[in-house]
């Protein structure tokens, strides 16, 4: 088994394939490099690949929002490849090495293998338990990804030693609580 085939078999639901099936979608696969800031889909646009990334981050997009962030060995926007168009941007936010599957050979193995197809076909139940999970990790995933100038600090608050932690938070709320009186 090659690198790249067994770096795809641990990847869904490229993990299901057999060997010689999954040799068939590695020999379908390229690599690309994108640049910082690329744009990768485009919201309302039909997207020409599956994106399985080796190393670099990538967002998606909709309305401002960030929705996922996606890392390596992720795979991403197989729905918009299924559907025929993208609901959202993705965007590079860390230089970018993927593999790029070609939407017409993508579609092809998901008509002619079961596994995929049934992964890609979950009902509706499981879309939306995964859509419920996806936004739970919104948060974290934005958390992730911050970088440090980013955030927002406050001046410290020094106390004495002797001070209980509700004095502290007291001090701490004073000049806020002042500003709305």
């Amino acid at each position: 088994m090659s690198i790249l085939e067994h770096f795809i078999s641990h990847i869904p639901p490229f993990d299901k394939l057999q060997e010689p099936e999954l040799k068939t979608v590695v020999d379908a696969m390229d690599i690309a490099y994108f640049k910082k800031g690329e744009y990768l889909i485009r919201q309302d646009t039909s997207p020409d690949a599956l994106y399985i990334i080796i190393k670099g981050v990538v967002q998606e997009i909709r309305d401002d929002e960030m929705v996922s962030v996606y890392v390596s060995q992720d795979s991403f926007d197989a729905m918009s490849l299924l559907e025929g168009i993208s609901k959202n941007d993705f965007v590079v936010r860390e230089e970018l090495i993927c593999y790029v599957l070609p939407k017409t050979l993508f579609l092809n193995f998901i008509q002619s293998n079961d596994a995929l197809k049934k992964f890609y076909s979950q009902d509706l139940s499981k879309r939306l338990n995964s859509l419920i999970e996806q936004r739970n990790n919104t948060e974290l995933a934005s958390f992730m990804v911050a970088k440090i100038k980013e955030i927002y600090l406050q001046a410290p608050v020094f106390v004495e030693a002797e001070s209980s932690v509700y004095d502290a938070v007291q001090k701490r709320s004073l000049p806020f609580m002042m500003q709305y009186k």
